[in-house]
């Protein structure tokens, strides 16, 4: 009787975990195409940001870019490690430009990247129970 409790316990954690990824997945996704958009659509905030940074604004469209296939990446369930990684890694580099060149503070980058790190981390097959480990055996040799 203790098993099957634990295994019904052990499927509503997995349930609940696997909701709540999917809505950090639809959050990040959301607000990195706002960001996206606005980088690529030129909005003067954007630009004036970027002038402010002194990276030219090449590096906009580049990180706009990037954003957008992150969040793209980030909601098909094939691809949601690779876009929340890469979206991770944009917040990584966003994080040191807002504390050392902006000066300002780094609580948006840094919250964005924390959750990105949750996707990949709960994306894990240990984790979200999506794809089952497969037990290592160990293989005896053959007499001789």
């Amino acid at each position: 009787m203790s098993g099957h409790v634990a295994a019904i316990r052990g499927a509503a954690t997995r349930r609940t975990i696997n909701v709540l990824l999917w809505c950090v997945q639809a959050l990040l996704a959301f607000v990195f195409v706002n960001a996206a958009w606005a980088k690529l659509a030129g909005n003067p905030e954007m630009v004036a940001l970027f002038t402010a940074v002194g990276s030219g604004q090449w590096f906009r469209y580049v990180t706009g870019i990037l954003e957008l296939t992150g969040a793209v990446l980030i909601v098909l369930p094939t691809t949601r490690r690779v876009g929340a990684a890469l979206l991770a890694t944009v917040m990584l580099g966003a994080i040191p430009v807002h504390l050392f060149i902006l000066h300002v503070p780094l609580t948006t980058p840094g919250i964005l990247f924390l959750m990105s790190g949750c996707v990949v981390w709960g994306s894990a097959p240990a984790v979200s129970g999506s794809r089952p480990r497969r037990a290592l055996r160990a293989r005896s040799l053959p007499d001789r």
